[in-house]
């Protein structure tokens, strides 16, 4: 079984929601500090990572949001293997492995915007055990896509909740402060110059890992 960890990093003509453009390079030194921070505490947990990136012409937010759905469909496809996803604007603070407890498709936190009852989609998880009928489901809402901003996580917070029993686990999604969070958010979306600030103050020397570019 293969444990996957999945990030994106689109060349977008604008990007977030504050249409920031020219901003690429800026998104590539986050995400080179994310993944050397999630290498360091994961380098016995994670077989692979893998890097999600513009093949697709993808012109703004809503249509990236589209190809990293089939992107991620394609990868959990390949079989025997446990996904997290993780977008650029989160930082790793320690060791992942316990995800591996959960066997169904997981959201852990709500609370941000656009609607504060929805789960926020920056962290999903989507281990091999998980049901096909997620999937299924995720799939007939991307066949018939809105090009608006949050229908991504419209889709997997309808998904999450279809599944029953939904629980909230911050430690794994802290975009509010909270006791020993595993993964914090930070919303690239706000200001990709912001978000970087903050990153140098994780800057070190640890390698970032070998990944695959889909």
């Amino acid at each position: 079984m293969r444990n996957i960890y999945v990030t994106t990093l689109y060349d977008l003509p604008v990007s977030g929601c504050v249409s920031e453009t020219g901003v690429y390079e800026l998104y590539k030194k986050a995400c080179m500090i994310s993944l050397a921070r999630v290498h360091k505490f994961n380098k016995n947990f994670f077989d692979e990572y893998v890097v999600l990136v513009n093949t697709d012409g993808a012109q703004n937010n809503g249509e990236m949001d589209y190809h990293i759905i089939r992107k991620l469909y394609s990868l959990w496809k390949e079989g025997d293997c446990n996904i997290l996803y993780s977008e650029v604007d989160t930082l790793c603070h320690g060791p992942l492995n316990e995800l591996n407890n959960f066997k169904k498709f997981m959201m852990f936190a709500k609370g941000s915007a656009p609607d504060p009852e929805e789960y926020n989609s920056g962290v999903l998880y989507f281990p091999a055990t998980m049901d096909q009928s997620v999937w299924d489901y995720v799939m007939k809402m991307h066949s018939d896509w809105k090009s608006y901003w949050a229908y991504f996580q419209k889709i997997f917070d309808t998904a999450y909740k279809m599944q029953g029993d939904v629980t909230v686990n911050r430690r794994y999604n802290a975009f509010e402060p909270i006791e020993a969070p595993l993964i914090t958010h930070h919303f690239s979306s706000r200001g990709i110059r912001q978000l970087l600030d903050l990153y140098r103050n994780y800057e070190s020397d640890d390698p970032v890992p070998t990944f695959r570019e889909l």
